[in-house]
């Protein structure tokens, strides 16, 4: 494309704004070359007898006049009537006028039903409204002057590489108009099968090349579907492809294959739309039950093989952007808007070192119960700080009730900008009831939540991280994520080896869990600046995380400059937290009471007198730079027993415990680096280490029946029989989750003979459910009602089952089942925690944890005044005040005197005391009366530091 020099007659060194290549001899205009008029292989400098004495400018000049037509016809080549097409000599129509035919595909005569436009040597181009053609890209930035003159200018042969007769008739112009428009209406046309193969490559002749399998290799742009249907995989490579229009994207049928390699997808960016993505048909049909187990099988290998077999794409250094979903593993034209015919759903996904950019999603897995290979190895997943695109950015992958799925080495990013806006919703990662493993130090940034797995109380192992000790080479990385981590109503998740960077201006938590079972959280590091700290930030939050019978850990992690390591809402008696190292941790282990969650707890028995729990506390009560309590339970709490080993920095000296809920028992065993097993069936199922497990069980049990209850030997004994039933717990849960990650429910179901707790009948119908096995009505049916928990419990699984046994899911519950799973989602309840789970589902929307209201004791719901203060150098302990003791003061550096006051309500000094230097110690009077106090320290009047205060 070129900008006319009306000083200047010769085309070729006239202002170029886009050019492309290619090996053809023919330039077209909606018509056929050589077959029907006006035709478009033309030896326009061959017009005149003698070429050097007429241009072609003038021949475009001298147009109007030479017609024989129509002589509104702006453009020559328009026009069928005009003289030059009755010239035989100018027209390039024969077999022989082409030199060096042989080099590719064979000629194409008007006779051949194939035939469409254009004659190449070295394959066919095809041409047309129908087609997208060959394009030359324009800079959308260029300003098109209406008052110059632009034109196509093609030239054959420009290097005179090609053997010619001669080498002057090698050049053609057409004038064309540009216009910029602001949108571009659907075409609503649809290139597939063969078709594809004309799109065209310079790289692939068509000689003995089969036409099921395209190349694409130059840069185009696209108004329509591209359908690959089956038995065809088309290669996108070394190329930008430009979708113009919101409908425009790609479908990739059952047994059809994509392959983009070096290449980018995107909507067009002078335009700035957004277009439709990648559709990926699966065979989720037990009819076809076909599904690879190696990868290998379709990057290299030949699947698919037929329409029985899953679509695949495979993007290997390839970009996907602007999309509202890049990738999708349904079938957008079935049933509805959620293209819910599950006969489609398996779409396989392969994708390495590749991005997705500014798309609202990257890649949406359907409901899809055989292992899904799909993998993303070092791939790129942002929405960048200039992103003007209207897409909803949102999550870039969701996955529903898929397994098998892999993420290595992946990033997963957001603006920061856009984390602080009001109620964000975006997630790295969110997944319902779907099972995958996050592993090799995939990094998230800036996310409300960069992992957000939730479960409707199906058995979906999850993995988010791997290892079994903390290792910053392969950890996961986590930065500036309000919630790192939420695990929501999942069953049986392992959260290890995570490095989580805290924000330091939001209240915020590393790993939330929120009512999922059996969530191991192990070898995870959580860490916040070392700044001046005004909001909480907890290392981990346990809320309803389920009963004795339903055990897992918070172990071996590292917590540093927290106000909270982890803190417990709710009943969490499975909960034992253990072996944690708190570094300058303001409050380690905390149980707190929210009225809605009900009583807090964690497990009775905190390790053990031959297990200790092996928790490490760096600071303590004394610490003037900042002070910490290591153990603290609200005064209406459960009850615990803490094991710990007696050397320093395993003791918990300093506690908050008004209700004495907490009995602090030291041991005498030598502190182990390896603490307790993190595994206790290593590899399952273990089915002799739960035979051997389950006698020891029985043996303890027949010993207990002989000791005299309330003696020491007696509550030994039952201490003992807590620690191996906890473990047994935890090798049944462990074998489950084999057995249904194996799909063998049978099996599943026969580890949980003779079980009679609640939490094996959970089990059972969990499987039941996963198994579409009707047992599950009857067990439903006959679970107990006599709390809220249970009561949301059967609700929500009657209803699970209802819409499973007429064929609906979440997305196509009507109204009134709607509404049940809103109400059911606002109970406070462990149970609730699937509600939530698909309510979030249907409405596509977040909603936000309840972080604990951390405090010093029970009921104090002010600020604390031992942290947080102006410039993080100044601190006042402790917060309740206590009378007759002392409160700790840290002035700033260079402060040589202050003063203190204390005002009741009524604003009155009720104490005032001279500070005389940078850290001192000030006695409280005895005589100071219980109530809320406002503390204040000035230094000539300056306020250094004010807060409320608690005295008591």
């Amino acid at each position: 494309m070129r900008k006319r020099n009306f000083n200047n007659d010769d085309p070729r060194t006239w202002d170029v704004l886009g050019k492309t290549e290619k090996l053809s001899f023919c330039v077209s205009d909606g018509n056929n070359a050589v077959c029907s008029r006006p035709f478009s292989a033309t030896d326009l400098l061959s017009y005149s007898n003698n070429p050097n004495d007429q241009t072609i400018t003038d021949i475009l000049a001298n147009y109007p006049a030479q017609t024989t037509s129509n002589p509104l016809y702006a453009n020559p080549w328009q026009d069928p009537n005009w003289s030059i097409w009755d010239n035989p000599s100018l027209l390039k129509n024969k077999l022989a006028d082409y030199d060096n035919y042989a080099l590719g595909g064979p000629y194409w005569d008007c006779n051949n039903p194939e035939v469409r436009l254009g004659h190449s040597p070295g394959f066919m181009d095809l041409y047309g409204s129908e087609t997208s053609g060959n394009h030359i890209m324009l800079n959308c930035n260029e300003v098109f002057d209406p008052n110059e003159k632009y034109y196509v200018v093609l030239h054959v042969n420009p290097k005179e590489i090609f053997k010619e007769e001669r080498y002057d008739n090698n050049l053609t112009i057409i004038p064309v108009e540009i216009n910029m428009p602001t949108t571009i209406s659907e075409s609503g046309i649809t290139i597939t099968g063969e078709d594809l193969a004309t799109i065209g490559s310079p790289d692939l002749p068509v000689v003995n090349h089969d036409h099921h399998f395209p190349v694409w290799s130059i840069n185009n742009r696209i108004n329509g579907k591209v359908v690959i249907p089956n038995g065809y995989e088309l290669t996108i490579q070394n190329c930008t492809i430009e979708f113009m229009t919101p409908n425009s994207g790609i479908i990739v049928e059952r047994g059809g294959k994509l392959i983009v390699k070096n290449a980018t997808l995107k909507g067009n960016d002078c335009l700035g739309n957004i277009w439709q993505g990648i559709e990926v048909h699966g065979a989720d049909n037990p009819l076809f039950n076909v599904h690879p187990t190696n990868p290998n099988d379709f990057i290299t290998g030949t699947y698919p093989y037929n329409e029985y077999y899953h679509g695949v794409v495979v993007l290997q250094n390839a970009t996907i952007a602007s999309t509202n979903t890049a990738i999708t593993t349904k079938r957008t034209d079935e049933i509805g808007q959620f293209g819910s015919n599950p006969n489609y759903y398996g779409g396989i996904v392969y994708a390495e070192n590749s991005t997705f950019r500014n798309n609202g999603r990257a890649v949406e897995f359907m409901k899809f119960e055989p292992d899904n290979i799909s993998q993303f190895n070092n791939c790129l997943f942002e929405i960048t700080t200039d992103n003007t695109l209207p897409i909803n950015p949102w999550a870039h992958i969701t996955m529903w009730e898929t397994k098998g799925i892999k993420f290595n080495h992946c990033t997963f990013s957001f603006p920061a900008t856009l984390l602080n806006g009001i109620d964000p919703t975006i997630r790295g990662i969110y997944s319902i009831d779907a099972s995958y493993t996050i592993s090799n130090q995939n990094t998230f940034n800036n996310c409300v939540s960069g992992v957000h797995a939730t479960g409707t109380g199906l058995i979906t192992p999850i993995s988010i991280g791997l290892g079994e000790v903390y290792n910053p080479q392969t950890a996961n990385i986590f930065n500036n994520n309000r919630y790192a981590i939420i695990l929501s109503g999942t069953n049986k998740a392992t959260v290890t080896n995570n490095l989580i960077s805290l924000p330091v201006d939001v209240d915020c938590a590393g790993i939330y869990n929120d009512g999922a079972l059996h969530s191991s959280i192990l070898h995870n590091k959580i860490v916040r600046g070392n700044t001046a700290n005004n909001y909480q930030n907890f290392g981990v939050v346990l809320t309803n995380t389920g009963n004795f019978e339903q055990p897992y850990e918070v172990k071996k992690n590292r917590f540093e400059y927290l106000t909270e390591g982890v803190g417990a809402q709710g009943i969490n008696d499975g909960a034992s937290i253990l072996c944690n190292n708190n570094i300058n941790v303001t409050d380690c282990i905390a149980l707190h009471l929210n009225p809605n969650l009900g009583v807090p707890s964690i497990a009775a028995l905190q390790g053990s007198e031959q297990k200790p729990a092996g928790n490490v506390f760096t600071l303590d009560c004394a610490n003037s730079n900042n002070p910490a309590l290591h153990l603290i339970a609200d005064p209406m709490a459960m009850p615990y027993e803490y094991f710990h080993h007696t050397v320093a920095q395993y003791i918990p000296t300093c506690n908050e415990d008004a209700g004495n809920k907490i009995t602090i028992t030291p041991t005498n065993i030598p502190y182990s680096p390896d603490c307790m097993p993190d595994n206790y069936c290593p590899q399952p199922p273990c089915n002799e280490a739960y035979s051997s497990i389950t006698a020891q069980l029985n043996t303890l049990n027949n010993q207990l029946a002989g000791l005299t209850p309330n003696t020491p030997a007696y509550i030994a004994k039952q201490a003992e029989i807590y620690e191996t039933n906890r473990q047994r717990y935890q090798m049944r849960q462990v074998r489950v989750a084999y057995y249904v990650q194996q799909g063998n429910f049978a099996e599943a179901l026969n580890s949980l003979t003779n079980e009679t707790d609640a939490a094996a009948q959970q089990q059972r119908i969990a499987i039941w459910l996963q198994s579409n096995d009707t047992t599950a009505a009857s067990a439903i049916a006959n679970l107990p009602d006599t709390n809220t928990n249970q009561q949301v419990y059967k609700q929500f699984n009657t209803l699970t089952y209802t819409l499973q046994t007429t064929g609906n899911h979440w997305l196509t519950a009507d109204s009134v089942q709607n509404a049940t799973i809103a109400q059911l989602a606002a109970e406070p309840v462990q149970a609730g925690s699937y509600a939530k789970a698909a309510y979030q589902f249907i409405n596509k929307t977040f909603i936000y944890p309840v972080l604990p209201n951390q405090t010093d004791t029970a009921g104090k719901t002010l600020p604390k005044l031992r942290t947080a203060l102006a410039n993080g150098n100044q601190f006042l302990y402790p917060n309740p005040l206590k009378n007759g003791s002392s409160i700790a003061i840290v002035l700033p550096a260079g402060s040589s005197a202050a003063q203190f006051s204390l005002y009741n309500v009524l604003g009155q000094v009720v104490w005032q005391q001279t500070i005389k230097s940078s850290i001192s110690q000030l006695a409280i009077p005895a005589n100071i009366a219980n109530g809320v106090y406002f503390a204040r320290i000035t230094n000539t009047q300056t306020d250094l530091k004010q807060r409320y205060i608690i005295a008591r």
